[in-house]
Formats: C-alpha cells, structure tokens, sequence
C-alpha cells in the first residue's frame, strides 16, 4: 500500500511537472510567433517601434542583472497597487482589497490543515511568485508601468473567490459570499472611476485635436511655409502647457499613477504618429527630442510668448515654431 501511494504522489508530480513544462513552452511559442508577425508587419507598413520606457524596443537593451534588479519593485508595486493610496483606490476600497485578502489566506490555511505537507510547500513556492507572475510588466517596462497597464494585478481578487469556495465542506458558506460582496463593491467602483478616467481621455482627445487644427491652420498662412517640406517645430512641453484640457470637474484623473494627463500628445515620439495617423497630415514635423532640446535654446524662440498669446506662432530660420512653454 506504502509503494502504490508513492507511486501515486510520483505520477502526480511528473503530471504537475509535464503541465508546467507545456504552460512554459505554450508561452515561449507565442513569444516567438508575436515577434515574428510583428516584425511583418512593420516591414508591410513600413513602420518603426517608439523607443520608449515602455515599449518592446527597450526591452532587448536590458540584461539579466537588470530584470532581477527589478525584482523587489515588481513584488512592491502590486501590494502598492492594491492596498496603496491612490485617487482612484479610495479608503472604502483598500479596506475591502485587505479583507479580501486575508479572508482567501485564511481560508487557503483551512484548506490546506489536512493536505500533505509536500502541497503546503507548493502552494508557499506559488504564492511567493504570484505577486511577479501578476506583475511581470513591470520588468518589461523599464519599472514604468501604468494603471492600464496593471490589469493582471487585478486577478488576485478571482483568486480569493477561487480560494472561499475551494472547501465547502472545511470552509463557512459565509466567507464566499462575504467575498463575492466585497469583490462585488470593488468592481463597482473600479467601473466608476474606470468611466470616468475614458471620459476624461476622450474629451483629452478631442481638446487635442481641436488645437492641433487650429494651429496647423496658423502655421499654414505663415509666409514662406510649404507643406512638407517646412519644419515644424513644437516647442516646450505639451502637458505642461496652455495647450492642455483643463476642467476643474474631472481633474482628479490628471492626479495619481494613472497615466492620464491634459495631452494627447505627450512626449516626443508620439509627434509622428499624431500627424501621421489622426490628422493625416505631410507635415514635416520635428520628432526627436535633441531636435526640440536645440530649438528649445534658440534665441528666437526662447524670446518668443507662449501659446496661445499673439506671436507663439512664427516663422524662425527657415522653420515654423510654435512655442508652448519655456
């Protein structure tokens, strides 16, 4: 009886072992397949990535010393997401996120009181990597993740209602239902923020895209300006500006590790696309930010008023300058 059970526990483990394996490679294979259909389509397109903090062209730049560097972050941030201050994790909810947890701890003990301990131990080894496997884009983002970006972080609470109802016969009823009910509140709320956030952008969007007409249209009637072939040159920083969306009402979206701000058009890399792809427009559009970093020192342009004031808009050695900030 002793050997058939050890060769049970011995099949199990090989079984547990093949699972992982195949998961691992299923993986690795969709790595591969992902990267092979994206560079076709970059060449079909004739598109380049944005080399940005969290884009893929970054993530070849970073070694093995890097990514485990990253590691304590990683484990940090999902607990900082979950139980952390934020605008839109207000008090109500992190109390509900700690009950949460604790209440699927404790029901995971309970389950666990009359296992072996070889399930114990694996059950530990999964917890203590769940928090990473969760949060894995923080590694692949150069520690610069957003909010929408942390949509994995989320699936703890699936977890919990997993674990409450994982033992009927060891654990109270009570406890899933007292978990679908704080699962319940926080998904109600995350969906009112969540509405209010993607009305945000869109009027964001909206209010960019208005100005960004209007300007081009000034640039236009500069005298010596020629479409496409005249730089143009947005000068200053476009969320810190009068360029931006401004409401009083719904300004909380700009606060917190949202990654919402006032400006559809944010850094540098997102120039080309915007002109590019929303207005499909030839401008020839300065994109690089040591272009911007050396108009930004120009004489002129430094003299220049900032948007919207009369003359932030000028013709400036053979190029057109909008100056949006200092």
């Amino acid at each position: 009886m002793h050997a058939a059970g050890l060769s049970d526990d011995g099949s199990a483990l090989k079984d547990y072992l093949r699972q992982g394996i195949t998961a691992i490679a299923g993986l690795l294979l969709g790595g591969v397949l992902y990267a092979v259909s994206m560079k076709a389509v970059l060449a079909y397109k004739h598109l380049e990535l944005i080399d940005s903090s969290n884009g893929l062209q970054q993530m070849s730049r970073a070694g093995v010393a890097d990514y485990l560097a990253r590691l304590p972050g990683a484990y940090k941030q999902v607990f900082t997401t979950l139980l952390g201050y934020d605008v839109w994790n207000n008090r109500g909810m992190r109390l509900a996120t700690a009950v949460c947890l604790l209440l699927g701890l404790a029901c995971l003990v309970l389950a666990l009181r009359k296992k072996p301990l070889r399930a114990a131990v694996q059950v530990v080894i999964l917890l203590v990597l769940l928090p990473l496997g969760l949060n894995v884009v923080y590694l692949l983002s150069e520690k610069h993740p957003t909010l929408l970006m942390l949509y994995p972080v989320y699936l703890v609470y699936a977890l919990v209602l997993l674990l409450t109802g994982l033992e009927p016969d060891t654990i109270p009823r009570s406890a899933a239902w007292l978990a679908c009910l704080l699962c319940a509140f926080i998904t109600v709320q995350n969906v009112i923020y969540a509405n209010g956030a993607y009305t945000y952008r869109k009027l964001v969007y909206e209010n960019t895209r208005a100005q960004v007409y209007t300007i081009m249209a000034k640039v236009e009637d500069l005298p010596g300006y020629v479409e496409g072939e005249t730089p143009v040159v947005f000068s200053g920083d476009f969320t810190d500006s009068n360029f931006t969306y401004h409401n009083d009402l719904i300004r909380l979206y700009e606060e917190g590790e949202t990654g919402l701000s006032g400006s559809a058009i944010t850094y540098d890399g997102t120039i080309k696309w915007w002109f590019g792809n929303i207005m499909g427009s030839s401008a020839k559009v300065v994109n690089t930010q040591a272009e911007l970093d050396a108009w930004a020192e120009n004489p002129a342009v430094q003299a220049m008023p900032n948007y919207p004031a009369s003359g932030c808009i000028a013709m400036v050695d053979g190029a057109a300058v909008i100056k949006l900030s200092d």
